[in-house]
């Protein structure tokens, strides 16, 4: 094929372009994954795991809480073995968990952290400092959770979270639903999670159930 560029003639021929793409993993399914691993029974092995600060956030949360992540294999970054959480093992308390600049490590794990322990002092670093949180207050509340807030982290937090009827707004993030969703499996009891108004984002909860 012929195409004319002014006076110059280009020619265009057909060819095959072949070879391998790695599509980079998702990083809201990283933290979900490492969350749901270390709250499993026994040894996982999760593959393709894309190393950022966010995701070394979760990592070294859930290791405060008691997980112990290794590296799977020297020469490939982005395998981990992940031994979940002993429920008998006593923590020491109170436990900090550095969040650093994560949102989603924050929101996931004060519902996950406040399952496992009752003693916790959440931190973080830069924005992440000024984030809300309200959202979980009248759950911290109904289920008679003391906390020091000032309005920006650190946060301290003792008591448990426990099973029941709670209610979230759909018209704020998805993470504080997502982390009642990782928490509840591990309450004695059903509970129920009511979403009021249109759940803005439904993609980000479908990953988690």
């Amino acid at each position: 094929m012929k195409q004319s560029k002014g006076n110059e003639a280009v020619k265009i021929t057909a060819a095959y372009l072949g070879g391998e793409v790695k599509v980079p993993s998702s990083k809201s399914i990283g933290h979900r994954i490492l969350i749901c691993a270390a709250l499993a029974d026994g040894e996982s092995c999760i593959t393709g795991i894309n190393m950022s600060k966010d995701i070394q956030a979760t990592m070294e949360a859930l290791s405060a809480l008691g997980a112990t992540i290794l590296r799977g294999n020297a020469s490939d970054s982005s395998t981990y073995i992940v031994r979940g959480i002993r429920r008998e093992v006593n923590l020491k308390d109170p436990i900090i968990i550095n969040c650093y600049e994560s949102g989603s490590t924050l929101r996931f794990l004060l519902p996950v952290g406040l399952s496992i322990s009752d003693k916790l002092t959440f931190i973080g670093e830069g924005r992440l400092i000024e984030r809300p949180i309200d959202e979980y207050f009248p759950i911290f509340k109904a289920c008679q959770i003391n906390w020091n807030y000032s309005g920006q982290l650190p946060i301290d937090l003792e008591g448990y979270l426990k099973a029941g009827q709670y209610s979230l707004s759909g018209a704020v993030s998805s993470q504080y639903t997502t982390g009642m969703l990782l928490a509840a499996p591990l309450w004695h009891g059903d509970t129920e999670i009511s979403i009021q108004g249109k759940m803005e984002s439904q993609g980000y909860l479908d990953l988690t159930h």
